[in-house]
C-alpha cells in the first residue's frame, strides 16, 4: 500500500508539475517566427540598364532647359539672354548625349529590342537637341550673330543632314551677309 501511496504521489507530482509547465508555456510569448530567406536582387534587364545612361542625360537636359525657362520668363531688364542661350546649348550637348547613349545602349540589346530602344531613345532625344539648336540659331541670327548662327545650323545638319530647316536658315545667313549685315559672332 505504501507504495501505491507513493506511486499517487508520484503521479500527482508529475500531474501536477505538467500542468504546471503547460500553463507557464501559455503564458510565455510565442517563439519568433522563422527568419525569411533573403531575398534575391531584383534583376534588372539589359534594357533598362541600357536606359539609365540615357534617362541621366534627359533629366539634366529637361533641368537645363527649366532654368533657361525661369530665366526667359524673368523681366527684360534683369533676363541674362546670354545665359539663357548657354543654358539652351547645355540642354543640346546632353540631349546628343542622351542619343548617343541610346546608340550605344542598343548595341547590348537583343535584336528585336533594338529598333523598340532607338525608336524610344535615340530619336526623340536627337529630335530635342535639332529643335534646340534651331532655337538658338535663330536668336543667333535675328541678333545678326550670323557667324554663330551658321555654327549652330551646321550642328543641326550633322544631326541630320536633310534638315530643311537648318539648309534655309544657312542660306538666309548668307543673304543677309552678302546685303551688308554684320558677320561676326
Amino acid at each position: 500500500m505504501k507504495s501505491a501511496v507513493i506511486g499517487g504521489l508520484v503521479a500527482a507530482f508529475l500531474l501536477a508539475f505538467g500542468l504546471t509547465v503547460i500553463a507557464w508555456g501559455e503564458e510565455t510569448p510565442p517563439p519568433p517566427a522563422p527568419t525569411p530567406a533573403p531575398k534575391e536582387p531584383r534583376k534588372v534587364d539589359k534594357v533598362e540598364k541600357a536606359a539609365a545612361p540615357v534617362k541621366e542625360q534627359i533629366a539634366i537636359a529637361e533641368k537645363a532647359l527649366q532654368l533657361a525657362q525661369e530665366e526667359a520668363a524673368k523681366p527684360a531688364k534683369t533676363s541674362d539672354v546670354k545665359r539663357i542661350e548657354n543654358l539652351k546649348l547645355a540642354a543640346v550637348k546632353a540631349y546628343i548625349a542622351a542619343a548617343m547613349a541610346a546608340k550605344n545602349g542598343a548595341g547590348s540589346l537583343k535584336p528585336d529590342e533594338r529598333q523598340g530602344f532607338l525608336d524610344q531613345y535615340f530619336k526623340p532625344n536627337a529630335e530635342k537637341a535639332i529643335t534646340v539648336l534651331l532655337e538658338v540659331a535663330e536668336t543667333a541670327k535675328a541678333n545678326k550673330r550670323y557667324l554663330e548662327a551658321v555654327n549652330f545650323y551646321k550642328q543641326v545638319q550633322q544631326l541630320d543632314p536633310q534638315n530643311q530647316a537648318a539648309a534655309d536658315g544657312i542660306k538666309s545667313v548668307l543673304d543677309a551677309v552678302k546685303k551688308g549685315g554684320k558677320k561676326g559672332g
